[in-house]
């Protein structure tokens, strides 16, 4: 993949582009550069991490049996609806593919090298979160599971479903053989979030880095639909380039749409669990139920799992929220720039091409106008927010840093000189 971009990156520069600005070539040659690092990461973090994947399978398929075991008790859950859907969503992601590559060979695009550039490392990301979903719904059903026996064992222990008063409590008996299978429960409880834990860890490099690639994606694609539609003349001749764009778009933001959909799923199911416990706790009499299920009920309050990027954000809907608007927010803000360029490039031609005196006028105040008109995005005036401003900052944080080690170097130098000066004293006066 590494020695694919003395290909790649060539061909992306001569690459012949319906919409050619700097801008774009810019995005792709990154874009090309990125898909490339993306893939060695995810390659190399599974050849690395493979043994930690494969204990979460076993972990799971162990888990699996004690609930079924579990389960013989009550009654048992159906999980041929959970195999459908996994089975439609696989499905639904090889017919975007299908279709992409459609819309590929329609536009026009059928290089080879165009499809390792830009397909490859996009199928590659799409199906490292496709694989995480369908195991993140996996630990999602053993949770719906572990809620529902804990529903359960109020209901085999209290038959009485009748209204009650809202001042009376409802009070449940809990035998022995009951404590023992919520003793069970916690122990699965804990496994699952375990379980939860090892799957953050071990997908979270890979999808920082998978996820990067389709922000950029997402802004390349994005900014070529709304080129299409504001800076050309007639769109019916950019139609099927205009199809294949939404397909891309579609196929970016599937996998992302069902990961942090399901993510927060489980997130809901695991403070359920809470609330549950609770209502145990609210209804038994035994002390020996109450110590049980306040251990519980702790446990449910240390566990707090969060599926993150490697640490720098939450994959749940607040995620697909906050992406969503920075997306749009680049766009809009590139799109102008690239209009205000536009508008410039047209007067001139406008003017190279007049003949009459007041319209070279007109034309030559419009040109004075936008000369004149320099837009900038400031920080009251103090910088610029633009990509110099990213360089600044990390230049005068890196500066700082290192004044400030040099300082706390010296700071310990000094300590060090004073405790030998002052051993040396106290040896020399214990000499004497």
């Amino acid at each position: 993949m590494i020695a694919s971009n003395y290909f790649s990156i060539p061909f992306r520069l001569n690459w012949n582009y319906k919409i050619k600005t700097n801008l774009t070539v810019d995005i792709a040659v990154l874009q090309t550069v990125l898909g490339a690092l993306v893939i060695c990461v995810i390659l190399i973090s599974y050849c690395i991490k493979q043994k930690s994947l494969v204990r979460i399978a076993n972990r799971l398929i162990i888990i699996e049996h004690d609930i079924d075991r579990l389960y013989d008790l009550y009654y048992p859950l159906q999980r041929q609806r959970i195999f459908y859907t996994m089975i439609i969503v696989c499905i639904l992601k090889i017919c975007l593919l299908i279709l992409l590559l459609f819309t590929q060979i329609v536009t026009g695009h059928t290089d080879p090298i165009s499809w390792l550039t830009d397909v490859l490392p996009t199928f590659h990301v799409g199906w490292l979160l496709i694989q995480y979903f369908l195991l993140v719904t996996v630990i999602q059903t053993d949770f719906a599971d572990v809620n529902r026996l804990i529903q359960s064992l109020t209901r085999t222990n209290a038959p009485d479903l009748r209204l009650q008063s809202l001042y009376q409590t409802r009070r449940i008996i809990i035998n022995n053989s009951t404590v023992y299978q919520l003793l069970q429960l916690r122990d699965v409880h804990c496994h699952l979030c375990k379980i939860s834990e090892d799957v953050s860890s071990f997908y979270s490099l890979s999808v920082l880095f998978g996820i990067v690639f389709l922000f950029l994606t997402l802004i390349y694609n994005g900014y070529y639909f709304l080129s299409f539609l504001l800076m050309t003349d007639n769109i019916l001749n950019y139609s099927y380039s205009i199809i294949d764009v939404i397909v891309w778009i579609i196929l970016l933001i599937y996998p992302i749409f069902l990961l942090t959909n399901k993510i927060t799923r489980i997130l809901i199911e695991m403070n359920k669990a809470g609330n549950l416990v609770h209502d145990l706790l609210n209804c038994a009499i035994e002390k020996e139920t109450n110590a049980e299920l306040k251990k519980f009920s702790l446990q449910l309050l240390h566990r707090k799992i969060q599926f993150t990027a490697n640490g720098y954000f939450t994959l749940d809907n607040t995620f697909l929220y906050s992406l969503t608007g920075t997306v749009v927010t680049y766009l809009v803000i590139l799109v102008q720039f690239q209009m205000i360029k536009t508008t410039g490039n047209i007067v001139h031609d406008l003017l190279n091409c007049a003949i009459g005196k007041e319209t070279k006028t007109e034309l030559k105040k419009f040109s004075l106008q936008l000369l004149h008109r320099k837009i900038q995005f400031t920080a009251n005036g103090y910088f610029i927010l633009d990509n110099t401003f990213l360089h600044s900052l990390i230049g005068t944080m890196m500066t700082y840093l290192v004044i400030l080690v040099q300082f706390q170097m010296t700071s310990l130098f000094s300590s060090v000189k004073q405790h030998i000066i002052s051993s040396c004293n106290s040896t020399k006066r214990d000499l004497k």
